[in-house]
C-alpha cells in the first residue's frame, strides 16, 4: 500500500494500518492517515499489499450446466511473471467437448509483450477445470502498464458462461519505473528547470531531458501523483528545445515557454498554449512568436499575459525583454517597454498597477546597477521614483520575484547586497523600492538563488546553485521564515548534488525539479518529492515480480531502495500469525526469496521502516 501523510495535521502520535487485498487487486490502494506534531520523533510502517496464493484443485461437476466460462473477468500480472496461468471452469464433465481460446492485444503488442494464443482445446468426459498459460515477454525497457483479452469462441457440445473473457493487465517491473526516478537529459544542462500542478494534482515538468523513467518525453511531461506517467497528456514529439516556463491556466490548458521554435511539428515561437491533453491550443496564435529565449510567464487577472526574456522581437514587432499577450496570444500593443541595451531579462510579475522586470546589466556604457530590477506602467514607461541598487557591476542578476499581497516585493538571484546593505542573494523591498530591514537572511545563500515561491503559510522555499544558507549546509534548496531567517526544521539532509531549479508547494508535499541525479543520497534524476520537513519521501516497497506454480517454488522479488530496512513476513492466514522470513538493510534495488509452496494459502507482506524527525 502507500501510505500517504499531511503533515499539516497533528494527531495520532502512532499509526498502524493493517489491510489486505488479494491478488489480483493488490495495485492502487491508498489510505491516508494523520501524521503526529512536526518536533515529534515518529515511525512508520509502509506495509505492501498482501498476496494470496492458492493452489486450486478439480472443481466439482454439476451434469446439467454444460458451460465453460473464466473464473474471473480481469488479472494483473508482473511483466517478470514468466508464465500467468488462467483458470477456467467447467460444469458438466459427462462428455467431451471443444473451445478456442484466442489472445487479442488491447494496449499490449503480440509477440512484443506476450507470446499469442490461437487453438482449440478438447476437453475428455470428466475433466472439470483447466490452466491456460499465457506466456508474458519480459524486456529492460520502461513502459507503462499494458493490457490484452483472452476470448471463449468455437464451443463444441457445450455453451460459453459468463464470463467469456478476460483482461489481463501487465504490469511493467522495471525498477527505474518508480516515483522520483524522474527525468533524464543530454544536453549540457540537462534535467527539469520548472514544474507546475493542475486542478488534479498532476505534475508537469519542463526542462533540457529527452526521457523520464525510460520512455521518450522531449523536454514536457506530465506524471500522475503517483509518479508515473500521465497517460492522458500527449505532445507528440514535444517541444523541439528546452522549456523554462510554465503556467496552468484556470480549465487546465498550460501555458509552455522557453527556447523551442516548435511543438510537435508545428511553429511555435519560444511560447505555445497545449490543451489538457497535450494537444496544440491552435486558437493560441503567437505568430513568430519571440525572436530569442522566454525565461518568464504569469498570467495576469484579466486573461493576458506576462512574457519576459531575452528577446528583442515578438512577432516581428520590437520588444525588449519584456511584453504582454492578448489571451489568444497576440502581441498587446498597448504595453512598450523599453530595457537598457546591455540589460538581460529573466522575470517580470505584476505589482499593482504596475509591472516589475528583473535581470541583469552586463558590461556596457550603460551599465548600471539600478537597472536590474526596473518598475513600469500599464503603457511602459520607467517609473523613475522606483530605483533598486542591486549588488555590484559584477553581479547583480536578479532572477526570482515575489509580489506579496501587502505589495512588498521579494527578490532572488545573485547579488551581495541591496541599496548598498548586505543582503546575499535574497532581500525584500517595501513596495517603493527601499529595503525592508525587518526582513533579515542573515549570511543569506553563498551561491545564485535561481527561484523562490511562497507557500501559504508564508514562508519562502528557495532553489539554487547554493551550498550554504546563513551558514548552514542546505545544498541546492532551503526554506526561510516569513522575516527571511532561515527555517532550521526543514532539513533535506544532504541536499542535491546538483543545481535544483524550481521548488513548489504540491498540496501535501513539495515538489522539486533541477539538474540532480541524488538527493540527501538517493538516486532521483532531475525531480523528486520532499514532505514539509525537506525529509525525501520514500517510494514504496513494491513486489516486481512473483511466480507461484502449485507444487514448485515461490520466486518473490521487490522493488526496494539502497540504504533502507526492509522485513519480509509471512502467514498461513491475513488474520494473524505473522513471521519474518527476511529482514534486509541493503545496498541494491532489489531483493529476492524463494520458498517451496505445498498447496495451502499464503500470505505475504513486505514492510519498510524508517525513522523520521
Amino acid at each position: 500500500m502507500t501510505l500517504k501523510t499531511n503533515p499539516r495535521v497533528n494527531g495520532a502520535r502512532r499509526c498502524h494500518f493493517p489491510t489486505a487485498w488479494c491478488l489480483p487487486d493488490w495495485s492502487g490502494r491508498i489510505r491516508r492517515v494523520p501524521t503526529p506534531i512536526a518536533a515529534m520523533t515518529w515511525q512508520a510502517k509502509l506495509l505492501l499489499p498482501v498476496l494470496a496464493l492458492c493452489v486450486m484443485g478439480s472443481l466439482p461437476a454439476a451434469a446439467q450446466s454444460g458451460s465453460i466460462r473464466f473464473a474471473r473477468a480481469s488479472l494483473t500480472a508482473s511483466e517478470g511473471v514468466g508464465v500467468v496461468l488462467i483458470e477456467l471452469e467447467r460444469t458438466s464433465s459427462n462428455a467431451g467437448a471443444k473451445i478456442t481460446f484466442q489472445t487479442a492485444g488491447i494496449t499490449a503488442v503480440s509477440g512484443t509483450d506476450f507470446h499469442p494464443i490461437s487453438e482449440t482445446h478438447t476437453f475428455p468426459a470428466g475433466q472439470t477445470n483447466l490452466s491456460l498459460a499465457l506466456q508474458i515477454l519480459d524486456n529492460p525497457q520502461f513502459q507503462t502498464d499494458r493490457a490484452l483479452r483472452i476470448t471463449l469462441s468455437n464451443p463444441v457440445d457445450l455453451t460459453i458462461g459468463s464470463p467469456g473473457e478476460i483482461t489481463i493487465t501487465i504490469a511493467d517491473n522495471d525498477e527505474v519505473d518508480r516515483p522520483g526516478s524522474g527525468a533524464a537529459g543530454t544536453n549540457l544542462v540537462s534535467g527539469a528547470f520548472t514544474l507546475a500542478t493542475n486542478s488534479t494534482g498532476a505534475i508537469t515538468l519542463g526542462g533540457s531531458f529527452r526521457t523520464y523513467n525510460g520512455e521518450l518525453r522531449s523536454h514536457l511531461a506530465r506524471i500522475l501523483p503517483s509518479g508515473g506517467l500521465d497517460p492522458g497528456f500527449d505532445a507528440g514529439t514535444g517541444p523541439n528545445d528546452r522549456v523554462w516556463a510554465l503556467a496552468v491556466e484556470a480549465d487546465d490548458d498550460l501555458l509552455i515557454a522557453g527556447d523551442f521554435t516548435s511543438v510537435d511539428g508545428q511553429p511555435r515561437g519560444r511560447i505555445a498554449r497545449l490543451h489538457n491533453s497535450g494537444t496544440i491550443d491552435t486558437s493560441f496564435a503567437p505568430g513568430t512568436g519571440a525572436n530569442r529565449l522566454i525565461e518568464s510567464i504569469e498570467l495576469l487577472p484579466d486573461g493576458r499575459i506576462l512574457i519576459a526574456g531575452f528577446f528583442t522581437t515578438y512577432n516581428g514587432t520590437a520588444r525588449s525583454d519584456v511584453a504582454i499577450l492578448q489571451p489568444t496570444g497576440t502581441l498587446d500593443t498597448s504595453f512598450n517597454a523599453v530595457t537598457p541595451p546591455s540589460f538581460v531579462g529573466h522575470v517580470a510579475r505584476k505589482h499593482g498597477d504596475h509591472y516589475l522586470v528583473g535581470g541583469e546589466v552586463g558590461f556596457g556604457i550603460d551599465a548600471n546597477v539600478t537597472n536590474a530590477l526596473m518598475r513600469f506602467d500599464a503603457a511602459g514607461v520607467r517609473d523613475t521614483t522606483f530605483q533598486v541598487s542591486i549588488g555590484d557591476i559584477a553581479l547583480n542578476r536578479v532572477s526570482g520575484i515575489i509580489v506579496q499581497p501587502d505589495q512588498k516585493i521579494v527578490i532572488c538571484g545573485d547579488f551581495l547586497g541591496v541599496n548598498g546593505q548586505p543582503s546575499s542573494s535574497v532581500a525584500r523591498l517595501n513596495p517603493n523600492g527601499t529595503l525592508d530591514s525587518s526582513f533579515n537572511v542573515g549570511l543569506g545563500a553563498d551561491n545564485w538563488v535561481f527561484r523562490i515561491t511562497r507557500q501559504v503559510d508564508g514562508k519562502f522555499l528557495i532553489a539554487g546553485f547554493f551550498q550554504n544558507v546563513d551558514g548552514k549546509a542546505r545544498a541546492g534548496i532551503a526554506r526561510l521564515n516569513a522575516n527571511g531567517s532561515l527555517d532550521e526544521s526543514f532539513h533535506p539532509g544532504s541536499g542535491a548534488d546538483d543545481v535544483v531549479y524550481h521548488a513548489i508547494d504540491g498540496g501535501d508535499r513539495l515538489l522539486v525539479a533541477g539538474g540532480f541525479s541524488t538527493l540527501d543520497g538517493y538516486d532521483r534524476f532531475g525531480f523528486a518529492e520532499l514532505d514539509f520537513n525537506g525529509a525525501l519521501r520514500t517510494e514504496p516497497v513494491r513486489f516486481l515480480q512473483f511466480s507461484p506454480a502449485p507444487g514448485a517454488a515461490l520466486n518473490l522479488k521487490l522493488a526496494v531502495e539502497p540504504g533502507r530496512n526492509y522485513r519480509l513476513l509471512t502467514s498461513p492466514a491475513v488474520t494473524g500469525g505473522w513471521s519474518a522470513v527476511l529482514t534486509n538493510r541493503t545496498a541494491r534495488r532489489s531483493i529476492e526469496w524463494s520458498q517451496p509452496l505445498a498447496g495451502s494459502p499464503l500470505f505475504l507482506r513486505a514492510e519498510q521502516e524508517f525513522e523520521a524527525p
